[in-house]
């Protein structure tokens, strides 16, 4: 029993030991996500797959492996593994997550040219980072969903949406991926026809680039800048040959059907037709794309206008028109777009559900609020009544003390009058005791002289008396002694 318990014990320690250590892998590669992708993707590859054995683990497993070969540039086509996370987050773990979440999905969704589900993945994505603030994510969103704005010619979202993505990195540092935006933005406003405000853009683009020295940014942005420069508001070939010359040493190839028809109609414009005639040739053969052939016959019918083939040039250019009327036709019925709409439609309904709820819930707040005011008036009410009985009583108590303090004043008063009258009278009576005393000493003293000398005084009031009287005067002097 005992060897039972021991072996049981080991066992869970080995377990929790395990579920530490792929906890703390998870966490080595979400911090090296960023800054190494590789190195997040080495630390993924180490943990073995029997250890992951909690649902939570393995959606945070292929959610950071899905980003990690999104950003190492690994382009993957099959959606299997992100959906773990994405089927994980939807009902467990934090807004972020889902994001990220469907984020990767999305960038898969675009790897295998599902653009439809990719715009609507990206639409959820844009919805929870908005929640969240998350610059950095946000500013991806927003350039993705650009890029598929681009495809479907929708050129007013596509700016739209650079904008945001350059406006997101900016408010989190993060200057070269607004480089990137921004290009995109110039782009935008060259496919809209404003081609001076994309050279404002692309030339400060170009500064930037020149003083980071990033080759990789400046090699795109003179490539766009010299297509700018052959656009009919700036007209500068040989600016534009330079600028491509210029970013083919730095590393740009030029290989598009867009280089080769603007560099054949710069080299015609500087009087080189035989290297025009290269660069036309090159075009024609790169051109697979309706996008390639509008792009195509647009200079080619340019050319031919310079060389005054006026003919030419007019067929050239239905041939553009006719092949841009198919873009646009497209872009109107694309599944991209159709998801667009769809999406919209269930945003614009949502958002409508949302406004309805936030009136209910104003008006809410708005009788709440008015029925505390009238509490708060009724208790004001109540509470000034307290106070002016309490006023009220307090005035009655102030009123019986001065009451009480006249009368105790007339109190005072009489006592006083009674102490003086008092005083008179004891000074009174002192007076008379005074001269009673008088009185009885005189009577002694007279006594005294007749019984010591029975002789008569002559002044004596009983001489002339018999004894009875001279009895009856002893006894009235005893009686006054």
């Amino acid at each position: 029993m005992r060897n039972t318990f021991l072996l049981f014990t080991l066992f869970l320690s080995t377990v929790l030991s395990c579920s530490r250590t792929v906890d703390k892998q998870l966490a080595l590669s979400d911090v090296a996500l960023q800054e190494d992708p590789k190195k997040a993707l080495s630390i993924l590859s180490d943990i073995p797959s029997d250890q992951l054995n909690t649902r939570g683990r393995r959606a945070r497993f292929a959610l950071l492996l899905s980003l990690a070969r999104d950003k190492s540039y690994i382009d993957v086509t099959d959606d299997s593994l992100v959906r773990v996370a994405v089927d994980y987050y939807k009902n467990k773990g934090q807004n972020k997550d889902l994001m990220l979440a469907m984020y990767s999905l999305s960038r898969i969704q675009q790897n295998a040219g599902n653009d439809a589900g990719a715009v609507v993945s990206l639409l959820e994505a844009k919805t929870l980072s908005e929640i969240e603030k998350d610059g950095h994510y946000q500013g991806l969103i927003y350039r993705n969903l650009a890029d598929i704005y681009s495809k479907c010619h929708d050129y007013e979202q596509e700016l739209y949406y650079y904008k945001e993505s350059a406006k997101a990195f900016k408010g989190v540092g993060e200057t070269r991926y607004e480089s990137f935006s921004q290009q995109g933005i110039a782009r935008s406003y060259m496919s809209l026809g404003m081609e001076e405000k994309a050279d404002s853009v692309l030339r400060d683009l170009e500064y930037y680039a020149r003083e980071k020295n990033d080759n990789t940014l400046l090699k795109s942005v003179l490539k766009y800048l010299a297509i700018n420069e052959m656009t009919p508001a700036i007209n500068n070939p040989a600016l534009a040959i330079s600028h491509y010359r210029e970013a083919r040493s730095v590393g740009y190839k030029i290989n598009s059907t867009v280089d080769y028809s603007t560099m054949a109609l710069a080299f015609s414009r500087i009087g080189e037709p035989d290297s025009s005639r290269l660069y036309i040739k090159k075009a024609e053969i790169s051109a697979v794309t309706l996008l390639d052939s509008t792009h195509l016959f647009n200079n080619l019918a340019r050319i031919s206008n310079d060389k005054h083939d006026f003919e030419s040039a007019n067929e050239y250019f239905k041939r553009g028109v006719e092949l841009h009327n198919k873009l646009i036709f497209r872009r109107e019925n694309n599944l991209v777009a159709n998801a667009i709409i769809d999406y919209r439609a269930q945003e614009a309904a949502f958002q409508h559900s949302l406004a309805k709820f936030r009136l209910y819930l104003i008006i809410t707040l708005v009788v709440l609020l008015l029925s505390l005011c009238v509490i708060l008036i009724m208790f004001a009410g109540i509470k000034k009544r307290q106070i002016a009985e309490k006023n009220r009583l307090l005035l009655e108590k102030e009123e019986k003390i001065e009451e009480d303090l006249v009368l105790i004043d007339e109190i005072t008063n009489n006592l006083q009058t009674a102490q003086n009258d008092c005083s008179e009278l004891s000074r009174s009576v002192n007076s008379a005791i005074k001269e009673k005393i008088a009185i009885v000493k005189l009577c002694a003293d007279a006594y005294s002289s007749v019984k010591n000398n029975p002789k008569p005084n002559p002044k004596d009031p009983y001489r002339y008396l018999d004894e009875d009287y001279q009895y009856k005067k002893e006894e009235d002097m005893k009686a006054l002694l």
